[in-house]
């Protein structure tokens, strides 16, 4: 008898991790996406070939696309600087400007500002960014709802479908940049408990169109994997 007591004692304490029920996860995602908005950085940028730092003006030439397509579809506009624009084109010659070029990677200077459209998604609280909703999104169904864990973290793994109402600018500008959103979508999502808190926190998502398969892999890197 007391051999047994002990064997109990000393046999290890399974306990199972934190649960997140159906019901919860899809309310947690539709909540996270409700609040869903694409930023597009407003005011005077520098285009630089490598090392960007948009918190200091310098943004890289993808992001210098992504704006090129949203003044087509006429949320904002750019204005290039023209003194810069004419020493690229030999109209005139700069030290600054050769050393801007050559030594520090600068390929353009700009200046963007909104349209009456882009006002429209002015917030004074981030004076320096248009807040663009990217559309409303429902969960229609979840294939997967796992536990994972990672060391002492417990984690949760979801894999979704969902539909979406886009809004039909930001639509527009993923098609431009090259990328057909569909209705109908599906996506791989990893969270993180947090035990002080007691919630659960993204960590990785990767989406694709239902009929497509994902082009990247977040969540699998984030779990080592």
């Amino acid at each position: 008898t007391i051999f047994a007591f002990v064997s109990i004692l000393s046999a290890p304490i399974v306990m199972a991790g934190p649960s997140m029920f159906d019901r919860e996860a899809k309310a947690l995602i539709e909540e996270e996406w409700s609040s869903s908005k694409h930023l597009v950085p407003i005011g005077d940028y520098t285009v630089v070939r490598e090392g960007w730092n948009i918190e200091k003006g310098l943004i890289s030439n993808d992001l210098y696309n992504s704006l090129v397509a949203w003044s087509k579809i006429g949320v904002i506009s750019i204005e290039s600087d023209k003194k810069y624009e004419n020493f690229k084109q030999g109209k005139e010659f700069s030290v600054n400007q050769w050393f801007q070029m050559t030594q520090q990677g600068v390929v353009r200077k700009i200046s963007v500002a909104p349209t009456d459209i882009g006002r429209k998604f002015f917030d004074p609280a981030k004076p320096k960014v248009l807040s663009i909703p990217t559309g409303r999104s429902r969960v229609t169904d979840i294939a997967k709802n796992e536990e994972r864990k990672k060391g002492i973290d417990d984690y949760r793994l979801i894999m979704v479908s969902y539909e979406v109402e886009w809004n039909p600018l930001y639509k527009q500008h993923a098609q431009i940049m090259g990328n057909a959103l569909a209705e109908k979508r599906k996506a791989i999502m990893l969270f993180k408990f947090d035990p002080f808190s007691s919630k659960w926190n993204w960590v990785a998502v990767d989406y694709a169109n239902a009929n497509e398969g994902f082009k990247s892999d977040r969540v699998a890197t984030a779990l080592g994997r």
